[in-house]
């Protein structure tokens, strides 16, 4: 059995790993602000402290403690910058302070995968804290997930297939597109034909006489779709939703360009209304 400090606790992760070391029974406790005390997991004991203060997690601990840092900004995204440098970062710094004050058996620090070119205010935090873990000398095992699947947390599982995709396509052709491992792109383009054929029979045999040019809009068009959970892992599903809102100007300004399709009145209000509310979005950041 070992003394297991998390810091972090009642967070996503925390309560979850908390449960699982209790039932292969470890001595579990949990470091947590004094509102935060009930959302402790049963079974594991609570310690009442600030995560962001070297002093109270090293009054937690026991050389033979085994620490887990788990704080960290819930729902990061990249309009939390701020709250990485003030939350994310100083508390990882105070872990690593107490742990080498305590000389703990062991600290196990959840960071993230990089280098990437995204979220570079996130990734500079763990990097920051990662450096510190190895100045300090510290035995630890620092964790660098891309994402962390679990209950409500499983969108990510909807990349494969363009995962997939990608490797077909170096490996085996464009074969692969017809790959039956796409239901949800099967299924869309089953039900948007079936609608063409019994609504709109005439666009649907435009569609085959140029399949060659279809055949690479639907292809474009299936790739540019899985960007959608790219963007979710980014930001907000709020930010992604208005930012969307643009292709309605890039559609009218192929209209009005390329078909010499007039815009009503009613379309320019629509347009003014979008770039509005991208406007008031980002302003609201």
């Amino acid at each position: 059995m070992s003394n297991v400090l998390i810091s972090g606790g009642t967070g996503y992760i925390g309560r979850r790993l908390a449960a699982a070391l209790l039932t292969r029974g470890h001595n579990v406790r949990v470091l947590a602000r004094r509102e935060s005390v009930t959302r402790v997991p049963a079974g594991a004991t609570a310690v009442v402290g600030n995560a962001l203060s070297a002093a109270d997690v090293a009054a937690a601990l026991t050389p033979d403690t085994t620490l887990v840092h788990l704080v960290g900004t819930p729902h990061p995204s990249p309009s939390k910058a701020a709250e990485f440098k003030a939350v994310d970062l100083p508390a990882a710094l105070a872990s690593v302070a107490a742990a080498a004050e305590q000389r703990v058996a062991h600290l196990v620090y959840v960071s993230v995968a990089h280098p990437a070119p995204v979220m570079e205010a996130y990734i500079a935090s763990r990097v920051a804290a990662e450096a510190a873990i190895t100045d300090a000398g510290l035995t630890a095992t620092v964790l660098r997930p891309w994402y962390v699947l679990g209950p409500g947390h499983r969108w990510p599982i909807a990349l494969a297939p363009i995962y997939a995709l990608l490797e077909g396509l170096v490996l085996g052709g464009l074969s692969a597109i017809f790959d039956l491992r796409y239901p949800g792109i099967a299924m869309q383009a089953v039900l948007l034909s079936l609608y063409l054929a019994l609504r709109q029979r005439a666009v649907l045999f435009a569609i085959m006489r140029a399949w060659k040019r279809s055949l690479f809009a639907g292809f474009a068009g299936a790739v540019a779709s899985q960007f959608w959970f790219l963007a979710f892992a980014l930001s907000s599903a709020a930010n992604v939703r208005t930012l969307a809102l643009i292709e309605v100007l890039f559609a009218q300004m192929i209209a009005r360009f390329a078909f010499g399709q007039r815009t009503s009145a009613r379309e320019a209000l629509g347009m003014v209304l979008v770039v509005a509310g991208v406007a008031l979005l980002i302003w609201a950041q």
